[in-house]
């Protein structure tokens, strides 16, 4: 079973330390005691305690006005990986991630699966290879992250609520699953929403910490959405926030928890083949003037209700169509916000695991 995380003075000072480190990239001892108003020996306790375990190097000196040079000491990401597998049912990847959010090691397969079993089976056998081939940082992987397409049982760790895609409609427990892949790698597993991962991959790739609120819409085969703010996932009462794949705007419309939402059967992966013969390779014009109308409403929508001024866009149908479609949204924004936003693509590469 996965540990609850340390509390106390100690830990406290340690996370302070170490979010700035992560942050900054170089710290001193001095920047340490200021940001977590600790004294100067504790804050050579943790540097001291940081470089021990390799998350710290010392590489070189600070800039004083006065006095003797203090010690310089850069944060080293690749002290600990995650191993990371995310499914957003259509492709499997698998890779390691550091403290940094950089991903190596990284594989991408087709995914054919339609239920929990299948997606477990496919997991252990990415992660099976994957460990073989990073069998040299084996030893500094301190956990596994599953992300899959699924809300996740708000206040239950290894519960699923609903996963259309696996034939999930009401809530199943994962935990014989996920306790076996614990006992097979001896290491803690966690899992999450397959968007919420790939936001998160994508908050982290900007380094934009708690600096600057994004939301990032996903558009695959289906559509999702998550926000960070005030550098926090947004998560809802019932973990079910940025579901914008059941987004209507037809009132004769009744959603269906088996099957894909409005905004899904709309510019959802499938709706796109059938309508209008959509591929990655050749998406077409008349597809994406149809995302553009739609997804403009809905980014309205959102910036309206969030208060934020970047959103994202990723997944299989915002890769095909590249900077054309944030184009097109950008355009039909400025008559449809009346609060200003940027539209962007996504920059981490493999967001999904990154996150």
């Amino acid at each position: 079973m996965p540990k609850r995380p340390p509390s106390g003075m100690k830990y406290q000072n340690r996370r302070t330390a170490y979010d700035l480190a992560a942050r900054s990239g170089e710290v001193m001892r001095a920047d340490i005691a200021a940001a977590g108003n600790m004294s100067m020996p504790t804050a050579m306790k943790i540097t001291n305690y940081f470089t021990a375990e390799g998350i710290l190097s010392e590489c070189g000196t600070g800039d004083t006005a006065m006095g003797r040079k203090p010690s310089l000491y850069r944060f080293v990401p690749d002290f600990a990986y995650a191993a990371a597998v995310h499914c957003d049912a259509a492709a499997l990847s698998c890779a390691l991630v550091d403290m940094a959010g950089n991903a190596t090691h990284v594989s991408t397969q087709p995914f054919f699966g339609h239920t929990c079993k299948d997606y477990f089976s496919a997991a252990q056998a990415a992660l099976d290879t994957l460990f073989e081939k990073a069998a040299d940082v084996r030893g500094r992987v301190v956990g596994i992250g599953l992300a899959l397409p699924a809300i996740l049982e708000h206040g239950q760790e290894r519960a699923l609520r609903l996963c259309p895609a696996f034939g999930v409609l009401d809530t199943r427990s994962v935990a014989r699953e996920v306790a076996a892949l614990e006992a097979r790698y001896s290491l803690p597993v966690t899992l999450e929403n397959d968007v919420k991962a790939a936001v998160v991959g994508e908050h982290c790739a900007r380094r934009l910490f708690d600096t600057r609120d994004m939301a990032g819409i996903v558009l695959g085969s289906g559509v999702g959405m998550a926000a960070m703010l005030d550098g926090k996932l947004m998560r809802g009462l019932r973990g079910s926030a940025g579901e914008i794949g059941f987004f209507s705007y037809d009132v004769s419309y009744v959603s269906d928890r088996a099957n894909y939402g409005w905004l899904e059967q709309q510019i959802g992966l499938e709706a796109l083949r059938r309508g209008f013969a959509f591929t990655p390779e050749s998406p077409g014009r008349s597809a994406l003037m149809h995302v553009a109308d739609i997804l403009a409403t809905v980014i309205t929508n959102v910036v309206l209700v969030l208060d934020i001024d970047l959103v994202v866009l990723s997944g299989i149908t915002a890769e095909a169509f590249g900077p054309a479609l944030t184009e097109q949204v950008q355009r039909r924004l400025k008559r449809l916000c009346i609060l200003p936003v940027t539209v962007e693509c996504g920059v981490h590469p493999a967001p999904g695991v990154g996150g």
